[in-house]
């Protein structure tokens, strides 16, 4: 079974416990989830408030490695892993989600993690009220499904791929950048609401799906369901 850590440290305190932690402590975790026997993950984030980084890079021998920093104790996370048969399931949230809609402007609230590259994952990420960074180029995707709720969001799906995945994307309020690779095949499925969308580079094909030059001939393809919102969208090929 894989072995959970995760370590906090509080700011000029000598207690290293969360709970007597009020606004202007920094406090940091840090979250590292061992590898095991899984053969394959499954991934679920679950952010509330504040600036999120994912992206992959973690070292061979973990699964998910990471770095959480706050300052009000109600941003204290939780990880959970188990493992049933030959898959793993991990999952990050904030145990106390409920209470982020009473915070004032002066708290911090910022997730910095590493996946593993090299293990199939069927990755999903939930942002509440976020500045999101997603560099997901890399990993071994198997399926993807973000939520970007209510900020910014870049996903960044470029780079070269191994194998097809299907993905979902749904934004909401803001402004959300997709960024997608030339030179493997990719299918967009456009499902709008009232705000602007721009496939910059795709070719159209009648019915709100839009392809790159590469998907006609690609063995690999990146197929993506977007649930368009509020605010502004872009799709561009890098």
């Amino acid at each position: 079974m894989a072995l959970i850590t995760m370590f906090v440290f509080l700011a000029g305190c000598s207690s290293l416990n969360p709970v007597s932690a009020t606004i202007g402590n920094d406090i940091t975790q840090e979250v590292t989830i061992e590898k095991d026997n899984a053969e394959s993950l499954d991934v679920t984030i679950d952010f509330s408030v504040g600036n999120l980084m994912v992206s992959g890079g973690a070292q061979s021998s973990d699964w998910m490695t990471g770095e959480l920093l706050y300052n009000n104790k109600d941003f204290e996370a939780k990880a959970e892993y188990r493992l049933k048969k030959n898959r793993g399931e991990i999952i990050l949230k904030q145990k106390n989600s409920g209470k982020w809609n009473s915070i004032v402007s002066d708290t911090k609230n910022q997730w910095d993690l590493e996946l593993n590259n090299s293990v199939p994952t069927d990755l999903s990420i939930k942002a509440g009220v976020a500045e999101s960074k997603l560099d997901l180029k890399g990993l071994h995707l198997t399926t993807l499904s973000v939520d970007a709720g209510v900020g910014s969001m870049e996903v960044d799906l470029s780079g070269d791929w191994l194998s097809s995945f299907k993905g979902e994307i749904k934004t909401g309020i803001g402004e959300t950048t997709i960024l997608l690779p030339k030179d493997v095949g990719v299918e967009i499925t456009a499902k709008t609401g009232i705000g602007a969308v721009n496939f910059d580079g795709f070719i159209s094909k009648g019915n709100n799906v839009y392809v790159n030059e590469a998907y006609d001939t690609a063995d690999v393809v990146i197929t993506i369901t977007a649930n368009t919102g509020i605010g502004e969208t872009k799709f561009a090929l890098k």
